[in-house]
């Protein structure tokens, strides 16, 4: 997550990086009492089936937004949560260095899967747990 003093530099153009990551620089808050976020998926939470995939290097969605989404914006019998260790935020461009199955891959499985079965189905799948 980029600090309140990282957030504004960069915003300001100090920082250099892409004009997409200026401009979001740019609308974040820098006092305290600002929300980063202007929604509070508690605030919105349903019963859909949802399935969550992050990675732990994601920098983009970093300091937890997927899980507190999964946790507070979710019902518990509706929603799986996965995280690849070592994804960033464009997981699809993450491969492998076994050379085996791509990330791409697992992902294509993994939603074809989920979108295919209950959740109960899902989650007890031997190739889904085998991923």
């Amino acid at each position: 997550m980029l600090s309140k003093q990282r957030s504004t530099r960069r915003g300001n153009g100090e920082i250099p990086t892409n004009a997409v990551m200026q401009k979001q620089a740019a609308k974040l808050g820098t006092l305290r009492s600002e929300k980063i976020c202007p929604w509070d998926p508690a605030s919105y939470s349903h019963a859909k089936p949802t399935l969550i995939l992050t990675g732990d290097a994601d920098a983009v969605t970093a300091g937890g937004q997927a899980r507190y989404f999964f946790e507070t914006g979710l019902a518990a019998e509706q929603r799986v949560l996965i995280e690849f260790p070592g994804a960033g935020h464009s997981m699809l461009l993450q491969a492998d260095p076994k050379g085996e199955e791509t990330l791409e891959q697992q992902v294509s499985f993994l939603v074809y899967v989920f979108l295919s079965e209950s959740i109960d189905e899902f989650i007890l799948d031997d190739d889904v747990a085998a991923g």
